[in-house]
């Protein structure tokens, strides 16, 4: 998602406008982003754009310092989850009053909304994301296991992740236990999700402490990553077991 900030952007020399662009993501996303930037500047000449990214963690922590202190970026990029927080935070604008300049005709409407919070749109969808299996398929036809297959559980992954761990000794998988998303994943599964449409928790305690158990377990088999890996991940695939 897309957010601009409830601010203008400043004026700098020659009467452009400069907006501050922000994003999270490693440096090749970084360099595709550039691309599109100049040719937004190519555009627009009386408009320049300061950009910065970071890997998710550090750039969470930061924006939070950022928005807190009333010195956000004019453009942001934000998870669909944290739109809620800033737009009640009073940070984002809302988008309806540049409704003139922005084409959304073409964006699906389920997609569109995705960025309102109580019937306003604070963000514009940049795209559409899922969840994903990566697998080294070499090391896996190598090890004699069945390739991944559609229609697994997630005790057969699981099931799956030891044995594959058996015989190549090493960890199945990168432990999902950290994961929100793999969380959220386990818990639409069971007819749950994260949060209800009042914006309620979608789930309980006993949900959390079931995941949670059920990764644990999976750790100390050797199944997946171990806990001084994990504690390591911050949102760069760099970081990842399989990054790395």
């Amino acid at each position: 998602m897309l957010a601009g900030c409830g601010g203008s952007g400043e004026s700098a020399g020659g009467g452009k406008v400069v907006l501050r662009y922000t994003w999270w993501g490693n440096p090749d996303r970084a360099e595709r982003t550039e691309r599109a930037v100049a040719l937004f500047e190519k555009q627009h000449p009386d408009v320049d754009v300061t950009t910065s990214f970071s890997g998710y963690d550090a750039y969470e922590q930061k924006l939070a310092t950022q928005a807190a202190g009333g010195d956000a970026p004019d453009v942001m990029q934000l998870d669909y989850r944290q739109i809620d927080q800033y737009a009640s935070g009073g940070v984002l604008l809302d988008l309806a009053r540049r409704k003139s300049v922005l084409r959304t005709s073409e964006i699906d409407p389920g997609l569109l909304a995705t960025g309102r919070v109580d019937d306003v749109q604070y963000a514009i969808p940049q795209g559409r994301g899922t969840e994903t299996v990566a697998y080294d398929v070499r090391t896996w036809k190598q090890s004699g296991v069945p390739l991944p297959g559609d229609g697994w559980t997630w005790s057969q992954w699981a099931d799956t992740m030891r044995a594959l761990a058996k015989k190549t000794g090493k960890p199945g998988a990168t432990d999902p236990g950290q994961s929100e998303d793999a969380f959220e994943v386990w818990l639409r599964g069971r007819g749950k999700a994260l949060y209800t449409e009042g914006g309620q928790l979608g789930f309980t305690a006993g949900d959390l402490t079931r995941w949670w158990t059920f990764t644990d377990r999976l750790r100390r088999q050797g199944a997946v990553s171990p806990a001084e890996q994990t504690t390591q991940l911050d949102g760069s695939v760099e970081n990842t077991p399989l990054g790395r």
